[in-house]
């Protein structure tokens, strides 16, 4: 009977070896690791994660195997750098441990993370997946370079160490984007800390108005033409600094699949630290891109940032009327009008038109316009789109709309005119005409 138990027993455990329950299928990998087979596959290996955060010395993607005290005192230098090099090293057991780092090198933003999966043990080689974290949709992310970094600690082996980085945007690495400086300078009107990205028309024309609201120095071709159908705009304005040393530069673009970024630097020049209120800004063109534009820029008074939010704006936008405007003005030649009483008013407008004098209030309100002068076609228009007034003068800025080459309905054969006439509240002050991104004097 005792003999039948046995023989029994015997039978189910070789059952349990023979046919042992089955593992989840291992998911398939890069060509850094093959496919394995089930007989292969001796399970999951645990870790230990030993450190990990978002500033490194190490750039660019990489990974390391550590196997003693030298090679990790080598790691921890060449991660930490000399200048940040923190007073301990990780405690391993080389023993009976060794060291996996991983470095993703330089993001774009905060809220990148390298992170594991899953580690797998064959007969011949461990298998490390390698998984990338990207900000998730909604969290705020700084404007600042990262290099997520993650050491682990796994059991010692002599077997191969193999990583799997399909999840990882390796392939996303970024690549140098061309650009050129449109202008740069320390006395824009734009007051308070800005990082600007221009990609139409409409964005381009607040822009310049808002730079040219206080610009101290005005002078013709501004800025050169930009083609918005071909070329982005970017401008970095960095407020308020109290001294002429200080200034910006844009050192670097470059891009990836996600985003373009912007790298700038904020200077001290030279030695003489006379006290002045300056604006540093550049602007540079970029070709047209859709992708999300962030900014990396080091900031000598990166504290100070909020504070420039709260400068009052000496600049304040007037509210005018419409008055007229068409394209059969008698007016030949291009020119600009500031009417402040009657007798002006009645002659200027006999000269304009056949039709008879309206009635203006003087005594509150004055009338401006501005004449295109004879057009061999009907495609142009003038419009004053606002008018910035600033402790100097007032800034009446013009949009000249020229749609000869892309109206089909406008004909070479028509001889305009075109003007458009307003009421704004009376001024002394001197007025500068900026028409798109030339000064009108």
């Amino acid at each position: 009977m005792k003999k039948t138990i046995l023989i029994t027993l015997f039978l189910l455990l070789s059952c349990q070896v023979k046919f042992p329950v089955k593992k989840n299928p291992v998911a398939s990998t890069t060509s850094i690791i093959s496919s394995v087979s089930e007989e292969d596959f001796q399970g999951f290996l645990d870790f230990r994660k030993v450190l990990s955060g978002e500033k490194s010395s190490v750039k660019k993607f990489e990974t390391r195997i550590i196997k003693n005290e030298s090679d990790l005192q080598k790691l921890w230098d060449d991660h930490t750098g000399s200048f940040n090099n923190p007073v301990f090293l990780p405690k391993i057991d080389f023993q009976q441990k060794f060291v996996v780092a991983i470095f993703l090198g330089d993001k774009p933003t905060t809220n990148f993370k390298i992170d594991i999966s899953k580690i797998y043990e064959s007969k011949k080689d461990i298998n490390i997946y390698l998984s990338e974290i990207t900000p998730p949709t909604g969290i705020e992310v700084k404007d600042e370079t990262i290099q997520p970094f993650l050491f682990i600690e796994i059991k010692k082996s002599n077997k191969t160490i193999n990583f799997d980085t399909s999840s990882l945007l390796l392939k996303n690495e970024f690549e140098k984007v061309p650009f050129q400086v449109l202008e740069s300078g320390t006395d824009s009107g734009i007051k308070n800390f800005s990082k600007i990205v221009v990609r139409n028309d409409s964005e381009f024309f607040d822009l310049f108005k808002n730079h040219l609201s206080e610009k101290e120095f005005l002078s013709y071709n501004i800025l050169p033409e930009v083609n918005l159908k071909k070329n982005n705009i970017i401008g970095i304005f960095l407020g308020e600094r109290s001294s002429a040393r200080y200034s910006l530069e844009i050192i670097d673009v470059s891009k990836n699949k996600e985003s373009v970024v912007i790298k700038a630097n904020e200077y001290l020049n030279g030695e003489s630290n006379i006290s002045k209120k300056i604006y540093p800004y550049q602007m540079i063109k970029i070709p047209q891109t859709n992708l999300q534009v962030k900014f990396d820029i080091n900031l000598l008074a990166s504290s100070d940032i909020n504070n420039f939010k709260d400068i009052p704006k000496k600049s304040k936008e007037i509210i005018f009327k419409p008055f007229a405007s068409g394209n059969n003005s008698k007016i030949k030649e291009e020119k600009s009008i500031s009417i402040n009483d009657r007798n002006d008013f009645i002659r200027a407008w006999q000269e304009h038109s056949i039709e008879e004098v309206p009635n203006i209030d003087f005594s509150s309100s004055q009338l401006i316009g501005y004449f295109l002068g004879e057009k061999k076609s009907n495609g142009y228009f003038v419009k004053i789109k606002s008018i910035i007034e600033n402790e100097k003068d007032m800034r009446i800025f013009l949009e000249i709309t020229n749609l000869t080459n892309n109206n089909s309905n406008s004909s070479n054969n028509i001889t305009t005119n075109p003007y458009d006439l307003i009421i704004m509240p009376k001024t002394n002050k001197n007025l500068v005409f900026i028409t798109n991104n030339i000064v009108k004097e």
